[in-house]
């Protein structure tokens, strides 16, 4: 499964495999989980920052912490518009490259999505925002925004627009929607999809083909 179906990108690729002073992803009997800081095993005190597994059955979760309360960002206590495209469109390339090295058919069914936790009184902003006092802060504590797509799904890309499928926008638009951010229309997300290609990842967009190996006995 890795590193041959993950997504390559500018520093690691995603899922991250290899990070400096860290023991890597741990190959456990019913799948593949990394955190960041490393946990020995569940029973650890330690509270990962970044964690992603993935199961036998190739279910996958990637959960990361919020960096826009990190020093130094413009919307403290918020959600920014390019993190949020970014690792949306990162697990959508995930899913296409694995479908592709195991030769998935098109018509296989995937539940996909967004989990946000502990949200309520944040905003859902642009990372450049200066004036985030009027944005509406969201009522909600979690949200969860689920979408079911097929291996076509994911293949079949827009001829205007971002390269990436129209599920990622119908899932970005109602993550919006669940945050308060009604006022924001389809032009919005498909801005911060390609703000995200040329200052954060450009790995976000999706080419025409995927370059991944086919599975086989040996591979």
């Amino acid at each position: 499964m890795f590193p041959l179906s993950h997504v390559p990108t500018e520093h690691d690729g995603f899922p991250m495999l290899h990070v400096k002073g860290w023991e890597g992803p741990q190959l456990k009997p019913l799948g593949w989980i990394a955190t960041v800081p490393y946990r020995p095993d569940t029973d650890s005190p330690v509270v990962p920052e970044y964690l992603w597994a993935m199961h036998e059955s190739c279910s996958f979760v990637d959960r990361v912490r919020f960096w826009e309360d990190d020093q130094g960002s413009m919307i403290r206590n918020g959600i920014g518009l390019m993190h949020l495209a970014t690792r949306t469109c990162l697990v959508f390339r995930l899913l296409r490259r694995v479908a592709k090295r195991y030769a998935l058919d098109r018509h296989t069914l995937f539940l996909i999505g967004v989990r946000l936790k502990g949200v309520k009184g944040r905003y859902l902003a642009s990372e450049f925002a200066t004036d985030t006092d009027r944005i509406p802060r969201s009522e909600l504590d979690d949200l969860e925004v689920p979408g079911i797509l097929t291996v076509a799904n994911l293949e079949d890309l827009p001829d205007d627009g971002p390269p990436v499928p129209a599920s990622v926008l119908t899932i970005l638009e109602e993550v919006g929607w669940k945050l308060g951010r009604t006022d924001l229309g389809l032009g919005t997300y498909i801005q911060a999809i390609n703000l995200a290609a040329e200052r954060v990842e450009p790995a976000v967009l999706f080419p025409d083909e995927e370059d991944v190996p086919l599975y086989t006995a040996d591979s």
